[in-house]
């Protein structure tokens, strides 16, 4: 499989692994102020959780696949360049 999340760019790629994007939700989440969570106990668990949701795809995230027609990376989500936005 490939990254999570990829931004097309002008004239390139840039692309977010799932780990990355795992990583990265635990860094948000650990921003949340702990009374939001609905049981305290469990903060760390759950922060945990979070932060590791994806591990499992790191062996597919070395190598993306490839559309060969279309010259896209196959993909989970796809954000492309927007000049006008």
């Amino acid at each position: 499989m490939d990254p999570v999340i990829i931004r097309e760019t002008e004239d390139a790629f840039v692309m977010t692994t799932q780990d990355d994007h795992g990583r990265f939700s635990g860094d948000v989440a650990r921003g949340f102020r702990k009374e939001l969570f609905l049981d305290e106990t469990v903060v760390e668990e759950v922060l945990l959780a979070i932060a590791e949701h994806d591990r499992a795809w790191l062996p597919m995230d070395d190598t993306p696949i490839w559309m060969m027609r279309s010259g896209y990376p196959l993909l989970l989500l796809i954000i492309r360049h927007c000049r006008n936005c």
